[in-house]
């Protein structure tokens, strides 16, 4: 008796299954159709279904098709939102990034704009590159980041976009720094000089910012050094005022000894001109 209740009991989970499988099976079918032929109402219920599924591609195919039809209807903004996060799961950020923009333009006081403004910057944030690379997207980023801080600083994800913002800022840190150093290290002091000096306004917290104050020093020394006898006298003066300024901030740095030994340079060279 115990094996016939357990046969039938499977059996019975056996049609369930197959019944629920051809159920489905069916309206895929139903779906595909109307994502071919159907009105825009069918292609509107396909759309939804294959999002619903997670089938982003379908999804997404048949939205581009309607969302400039259903823009000015009620179901448009909802519509913008699936779309831009349709093509996010794809990883078509690009794609992704410009839906999210269309959407704040069409909907700027929606009840989505805040999670789009957030994935909008968190698109830029994928597709930004690493610091040895071209930084246009990590610019974007940090902007679009900035700006929803800005727009929303009681946002449940507030703490995650300062922690991109914070990420992204030392990238671009990275890549500006090491852009002065090649300056340097190409004997262009001048351009070394004021490459490190933007740098550090526009990164005083950086990490790399007190290898950059050193790094003036030594290369407005250099300078002078190069520099015809006209010019000498400001340039070591510079360099002098700088090596203050350095020695005041980082009073202990690990260049210390370096930075005397270049200022002692500078002081002398300075005595010499005077004689």
């Amino acid at each position: 008796m115990k094996i016939r209740l357990k046969s039938s009991g499977f059996y019975f989970f056996v049609v369930i299954l197959m019944t629920g499988l051809l159920s489905c099976s069916k309206e895929v079918r139903v779906m595909n159709k109307y994502a071919k032929k159907g009105t825009i109402a069918q292609k509107d219920s396909a759309a939804a279904f294959f999002y619903k599924r997670k089938d982003w591609d379908k999804s997404s195919i048949l939205m581009e098709e309607l969302i400039g039809i259903m823009k000015t209807t009620p179901r448009g903004e909802e519509m913008m939102r699936d779309m831009a996060f349709a093509k996010f799961m794809m990883k078509e950020y690009v794609m992704a990034s410009y839906y999210y923009d269309q959407f704040l333009r069409s909907y700027p006081n929606g009840k989505y704009a805040e999670d789009a403004s957030f994935m909008e910057s968190y698109c830029f944030y994928l597709n930004s590159d690493p610091s040895f690379l071209d930084q246009s997207y990590t610019t974007k980023a940090m902007e679009s980041l900035q700006n929803f801080l800005n727009n929303y600083p009681k946002s449940a994800r507030a703490g995650e976009a300062s922690k991109y913002l914070t990420e992204l800022r030392e990238r671009k840190a990275t890549k500006d720094f090491n852009q002065a150093k090649l300056y340097f290290d190409i004997s262009n002091h001048k351009a070394a000089v004021y490459s490190l000096q933007t740098f550090v306004q526009e990164f005083p917290d950086s990490k790399f910012r007190e290898e950059a104050e050193f790094m003036i020093v030594k290369a407005a020394v250099l300078l002078a050094d190069q520099s015809i006898e006209s010019k000498q006298v400001n340039r070591y003066k510079d360099a002098v005022e700088y090596y203050e300024k350095f020695i005041d901030r980082y009073p202990k740095s690990f260049y210390r000894k370096d930075a005397e030994l270049i200022y002692e340079k500078a002081r002398k060279a300075l005595e010499k001109i005077g004689k």
